[in-house]
């Protein structure tokens, strides 16, 4: 957030201390949030390789390239008239980008979320590649381990309970997202 308030202001030429003073204070907070999430325990060998952060890192690498590429071909639909007919009325950089683009990005930005979140919540195949102790599985990988060699042998009620637990949240996310979903779908259907 610490960019957006910033950058327009030093790209235009109007950055005063203020701004600069705003975004020490943001580079601050984040490289403090950075270092103590990857810094490890004193009596602990830190391994990227066995760790619910080296599984991050692997699933952001992998959905950033997606959600780049959708809402830049999204985004490239916004017309430039736009854009230029608000910087003519006086517009400042924010003002276009807060008021003019990011509104009509919505429904991109609600649909590249949803899909990085159903992405990152049901993720097994890197977590499986990744984490070797129990306690750092995700929830797939415990809902995996609740099957075993025979049927008999599967707690099947507790096998669905926690599947509904598992999916719930998908659920939620895609409720709450999905008027803005709709109206991306819908967005050039009517001409007029």
């Amino acid at each position: 957030m610490t960019v957006f308030a910033v950058a327009p202001a030093i790209r235009v030429g109007s950055a005063g201390p203020g701004n600069y003073f705003f975004g020490a204070i943001g580079l601050a907070i984040s490289l403090g949030l950075i270092y103590g999430g990857i810094t490890p325990a004193r009596s602990e060998v830190f391994i990227l390789r066995n760790s619910l952060l080296g599984v991050g890192i692997a699933m952001v690498s992998g959905a950033l390239p997606f959600a780049i590429w959708n809402l830049k071909g999204y985004l490239d639909t916004i017309p430039k008239e736009l854009e230029e007919a608000a910087i003519i009325d006086g517009a400042s950089p924010s003002q276009v980008f807060f008021q003019i683009v990011l509104p009509l990005a919505t429904p991109a930005l609600a649909v590249t979320g949803f899909l990085g979140f159903t992405g990152g919540w049901t993720e097994f195949f890197l977590s499986w590649q990744f984490l070797t102790d129990p306690k750092d599985f995700t929830l797939a990988m415990s809902l995996y381990n609740m099957t075993g060699q025979y049927a008999g042998q599967i707690p099947w009620s507790r096998f669905a309970a926690f599947s509904i637990l598992l999916s719930l949240p998908v659920a939620i996310v895609y409720l709450l997202l999905q008027r803005y979903i709709i109206g991306g779908l819908t967005l050039g259907g009517v001409k007029g």
